[in-house]
């Protein structure tokens, strides 16, 4: 209501002097609303009524005169004790019609209110007022950066007083690194790409600034000059991310220079070990980026680059790179696979001690065994024999795969083992292998399977391996299993039947990847998976830290395929029928043998049990995923 007084008196005839006296008033709130007053008389005299928005002819903006007259009694405020009266008079001056010099700002700039300097600033910037610009300078000086919006505020004077390059060169220059790191903060603003030149400022903040525009902002003629302080990383100290900036503006430039940048970070023993790997997990991308930025998340496609650029670096890196951890010995193993490094470094007994190394994670030591029985070594009968019963199960089950392509009848002794240990990954493996076995008793270990599998109702840790593999092989015997098994699952009255093939045995970092990146779901619209408030997700649903508490297996597989057969208080929607003919309809959140509590468009009604004609189910909002989502 006041808003719309306020408005409304700029448009009568005495508005000016109307102002005025509020400005007068020992009210706080009348003065305020006195200094708007006269700001908009500034700005451009009466404001503009409903009823003018329809009008062929738009109202006209006030006399210069007038408008000068109404800024004259802001000006008269500036001297005012009151430092919100200050401050919302240099505010409106902003945006009035008085020259900029000729105002009194420079006390203002440096007034002990910080939100007179505030003001103060950001009005001397929009009227372009350079004759203030050293004590625009003094502010940033002695804020050191503590106020972010003091400095934002220094900044957007900065930007409006200096509008050339030759201009801006004085705060530019200057040895005090706040009004530095505004000026960056401008040329940021402005695109300009000649803010390169901060990049080995003497103060680590100005210098990580301008790397952020160059790298976020894609100034791509100042990028190679960021790809190069990998060069001469070790002349200051970098946070992670910003390390990451640096090996992203190599990434994206390519070429044999920035692949071999790449491969020192991640030699490099004093970069953090992310940075190590995320630069190896570059190199993998090299030859063909993923068209989406790997770091800002924007769509920038790269073209594909030739091996040759990454090659000779990896190679020339291979015998300290295999002499690492675990993670960076499986990603650099992986890429000798990916380019074809020639690999005369990696001799037979260098991949067999790998294979031998109990402190190297399974994945490490398995993608060595790989490597080295493609060697053809000599040993391979003693060594597979050696490894299929390996305590890691990646080791074991490359060993059994070999061992069962070089003697079928060996391997399937080993793999009839596999399916009934209680490693998961052995069984899930095993069944993997089997799909394709030519030994001739395979069918009957299949049948025999199936069947135990019918009878425990589709419930094992390696159910879909099992049905997987039964379903590539051609015998009668194991089709005509495989269907019976199948039929027992459909069942019409029991909705879960057919998804207990996937009760057990799932993989938690796969299940993740569906949470974030299934398309037909997209759990992430609706449900969180951290309590932290900053976490990504949605909150239509309920929070996903924690779930696996809340039920068993099959209340979870439930929950998934359908949604609506337990809904979670606070997310079932509704509809009550009352015995005096109304309704409501609204969110669940509370039940009891005496009433109901519903949410409706964010108020809590409770509803007395015996106020209830009828109320319908709770309903979840989760679309139906038992049509969406396969075994799979």
């Amino acid at each position: 209501m006041r808003l719309r007084a306020q408005l409304e008196l700029t448009r009568r005839p005495d508005a000016l002097e109307r102002f005025t006296q509020a400005t007068e008033s020992n009210s706080p709130l009348e003065r305020v609303h006195g200094i708007w007053g006269l700001g908009i008389l500034t700005r451009r005299g009466a404001a503009i009524a409903p009823s003018d928005v329809w009008s062929a002819e738009p109202k006209p903006v006030a006399a210069l005169a007038d408008r000068q007259a109404a800024a004259q009694r802001l000006v008269a405020l500036l001297n005012h004790s009151d430092a919100e009266v200050r401050a919302q008079a240099v505010r409106a001056l902003g945006e009035g019609p008085l020259a900029g010099n000729a105002l009194p700002l420079g006390r203002l700039i440096l007034d002990v209110s910080p939100r007179v300097r505030l003001f103060a600033a950001i009005t001397a910037g929009r009227l372009s007022a350079d004759k203030f610009l050293p004590e625009v300078f003094q502010l940033l000086v002695e804020n050191a950066d503590a106020d972010p919006v003091l400095r934002h505020a220094g900044s957007m004077a900065i930007d409006g007083m200096c509008p050339s390059a030759k201009a801006l060169e004085v705060a530019a220059v200057h040895p005090a690194k706040a009004v530095r790191l505004a000026t960056v903060m401008v040329m940021r603003r402005r695109g300009d790409e000649s803010v390169v030149r901060f990049i080995k400022d003497a103060s680590p903040v100005v210098a990580d600034e301008s790397i952020r525009a160059i790298h976020d902002l894609y100034f791509e003629t100042a990028r190679p000059a960021v790809a190069a302080l990998l060069d001469q990383r070790d002349r200051r100290v970098w946070t992670p991310f910003m390390l990451r900036r640096l090996i992203y503006s190599a990434y994206r430039l390519g070429g044999e220079e920035n692949a071999a940048r790449l491969v020192s970070v991640a030699l490099d023993p004093q970069a953090p070990e992310e940075v190590h790997t995320e630069a190896l997990r570059l190199l993998g991308l090299w030859t063909k980026p993923y068209p989406v930025d790997q770091f800002s998340g924007h769509w920038k496609p790269l073209p594909e680059r030739k091996v040759k650029e990454v090659r000779a670096a990896l190679e020339k890196a291979l015998p300290a790179l295999i002499k690492k951890d675990s993670a960076t010995l499986l990603t650099t193993l992986s890429l000798v696979d990916l380019y074809q490094l020639d690999t005369a470094v990696l001799t037979e007994e260098i991949l067999a001690g790998l294979v031998a190394n109990q402190d190297l994670s399974g994945a490490a030591r398995a993608k060595a065994l790989e490597m080295l029985l493609a060697r053809k070594p000599a040993d391979v009968s003693a060594l597979l024999e050696r490894h299929v019963t390996d305590k890691k199960d990646e080791v074991a089950m490359v060993a059994v795969a070999e061992l069962a392509r070089q003697n079928p009848e060996r391997g399937f002794v080993e793999l009839s083992r596999a399916v009934d240990a209680e490693s998961i990954v052995r069984r899930q493996g095993a069944w993997k292998i089997l799909a394709t076995s030519k030994v001739k008793s395979v069918d009957l270990l299949f049948v025999e399977k199936l069947k135990v599998l019918q009878e425990t109702k589709g419930v094992s840790p390696a159910a879909l391996e099992l049905m997987t593999a039964a379903g590539l092989r051609k015998e009668p015997s194991v089709q005509i299993a495989l269907a019976a098994l199948k039929k027992s699952l459909d069942d019409p009255k029991d909705k879960l039947a057919k998804w207990m093939p996937a009760l057990e045995g799932g993989n938690a970092d796969k299940g993740f990847g569906l949470y974030q990146s299934l398309p037909a779901g997209q759990c992430m619209r609706c449900h969180k998976y951290s309590m932290d408030k900053h976490a990504a997700g949605g909150e239509a649903g309920p929070n996903l830290a924690g779930v696996a508490k809340r039920g068993d297996r099959n209340y979870l597989l439930e929950s998934i395929v359908h949604a609506n057969a337990v809904v979670a208080s606070g997310y079932g929607t509704v509809n009550i029928e009352l015995v005096n003919q109304g309704s409501l309809s609204g969110t669940l959140i509370k039940e009891d043998k005496a009433s109901v509590d519903v949410d409706v468009a964010g108020v809590r009604w409770r509803v007395m049990r015996k106020d209830i004609a009828s109320m319908a189910e709770p309903v979840s909002g989760m679309p139906v995923m038992d049509g969406v989502l396969s075994l799979q």
